[in-house]
């Protein structure tokens, strides 16, 4: 779904819908971490910003292997470059395909997801017992 700057939609509305966990399609399971939240807050008062983040969470969940696959420690996690605010942007997953989850983990500009983005995923994943493991043996 692509939505417009002009919709008649308010900043809160928009991120309710990002940071919701309920998918369109009853079938498939979003959990949010904070590091995704931490990155919505960065944009949380600009409009067109909030709605092209929500398009691109709509990509992921209608196509979840829609994004290119990282390698290496990041086996199992997705990123989708998506047009953000007139530049590329990023937004960064792990789809779990025998579970039908799918795991927000970063979003933003193609410059601000880079190395130390990915580090700081990966530094979380390593803290949560067992869950780097599943998304490299998992994710699709």
């Amino acid at each position: 779904m692509s939505y417009k700057y002009t919709d008649n939609i308010n900043v809160k509305n928009i991120l309710e819908q990002i940071l919701s966990n309920e998918a369109q399609s009853g079938e498939i399971i979003i959990q949010i971490i904070p590091l995704f939240k931490n990155a919505i807050k960065k944009y949380r008062n600009n409009k067109k910003a909030l709605l092209q983040i929500l398009s691109a969470k709509d990509k992921v969940i209608s196509f979840p292997e829609k994004g290119e696959r990282k390698k290496g420690i990041l086996k199992g996690i997705r990123a989708l470059e998506f047009n953000f605010l007139g530049q590329r942007g990023r937004f960064i997953y792990a789809y779990l395909e025998d579970t039908r989850v799918i795991m927000l983990l970063d979003v933003g500009n193609h410059t601000e997801i880079g190395g130390n983005s990915y580090n700081r995923i990966s530094n979380y994943l390593k803290t949560k017992t067992g869950l780097q493991r599943t998304i490299n043996n998992e994710g699709r």
